[in-house]
């Protein structure tokens, strides 16, 4: 959020526009408001600097998409990516190579300064700078090969078992910060009621009228018994 300001600023009257010369060095997404001599201000635009790459284009990339956990352990990533490089892939998108939650979803982080173990294999007691330096080592490798690397970074998704969420309650979304999600609440725990009933049966479901057996459970029985409606109406008498 820095704000920097650009002084040489001219105006074409050929274009009656005015025109400055920027020269940004870091990519990303950039905010752009011009003040006026009279004291006005335009309208806030936004504008894009796309990165550059060494030895490709960003026209040229042609990326494959892996899980990171199910990569397995550190050993098997390499035959794996030699096997995409082969393919004549040019990068690679990693989904998180954090600590995974007891979800164990891709997105779903337990600690966002920590590597996920997978990393160590037989090597259960490296430390958190020798695992990133074991990874760097690694990526790079490939980098010198043409077969580069991007990692999402998502520090606005955690696990329910995050030890800090248990000392920050306000961090996520509950029903006392956000009352209006209770419809949501509600329903999720409907669904989660009627999943653990069909468990209990022990039935597979395993084709489409089976599926729309449950859409009908839902629409006739669940959606009525929960009478949503009333979150959204007044009552006018008191």
């Amino acid at each position: 959020n820095d704000l920097h300001t650009i002084k040489d600023c001219q105006f074409n009257a050929q274009q009656h526009q005015w025109e400055a010369s920027l020269l940004i060095e870091t990519s990303g997404n950039f905010q752009l408001q011009m003040s006026l001599p009279d004291g006005r201000s335009s309208e806030i635009g936004y504008f894009l600097v796309e990165p550059r790459l060494e030895n490709i284009s960003l026209s040229s990339v042609i990326c494959e998409t892996v899980l990171t956990k199910n990569l397995g352990g550190f050993s098997r990533w390499k035959p794996l990516l030699d096997r995409i490089h082969k393919l004549n892939y040019n990068m690679v998108h990693f989904t998180p190579v954090h600590q995974l939650g007891e979800s164990k979803s891709c997105y779903s982080l337990v600690d966002h300064h920590k590597l996920t173990n997978q990393i160590c294999e037989e090597d259960s007691d490296l430390s958190e700078q020798e695992k990133e330096a074991k990874l760097t080592e690694f990526i790079q490798s490939f980098a010198e090969k043409g077969l580069y690397s991007i990692c999402d970074v998502v520090w606005n998704h955690t696990a329910t078992n995050t030890p800090w969420l248990q000392q920050q309650p306000d961090a996520s979304y509950n029903l006392q910060n956000s009352p209006h999600m209770r419809p949501a609440y509600c329903l999720d725990r409907a669904l989660q009621s009627l999943h653990r009933k069909l468990a209990r049966r022990a039935e597979i479901i395993s084709t489409k009228e089976d599926v729309e057996k449950i859409i009908k459970e839902i629409e006739r029985n669940l959606l009525p018994s929960l009478k949503l409606w009333e979150f959204f109406v007044i009552d006018v008498p008191k």
